[in-house]
């Protein structure tokens, strides 16, 4: 939980996916999210939690579906969104924190 609270803090913005491994939804993100961090640069963070590993989180956050993504900024959870997103979608959103 305190590795997470730091990534809720981060100067920068954080998308973050949590994922399962059971589901394609989640394997079919992996290319999106790879480019985003591409495109993102040094700019912001691109996070997977494997909520596998992670189910008090998971709990915590009321994660009901597969993926669940957010974007964090300064603290604040700014955007979620449960299933696939497209690249130009999370790209452009992340570039609105910048």
């Amino acid at each position: 939980m305190l590795k997470f609270k730091e990534l809720l803090e981060s100067s920068t913005p954080v998308l973050l996916e949590f994922y399962s491994n059971k589901s394609l939804a989640c394997i079919k993100m992996n290319l999106v999210l790879q480019d985003v961090a591409l495109a993102i640069g040094t700019k912001g963070k691109v996070v997977k939690i494997n909520l596998e590993k992670n189910e008090k989180l998971a709990e915590v956050l009321q994660i009901n579906g597969f993926p669940t993504l957010m974007i964090c900024n300064k603290g604040d959870v700014v955007w979620r969104k449960n299933g696939i997103q497209d690249y130009e979608t999370l790209k452009g959103l992340m570039f609105q924190f910048f």
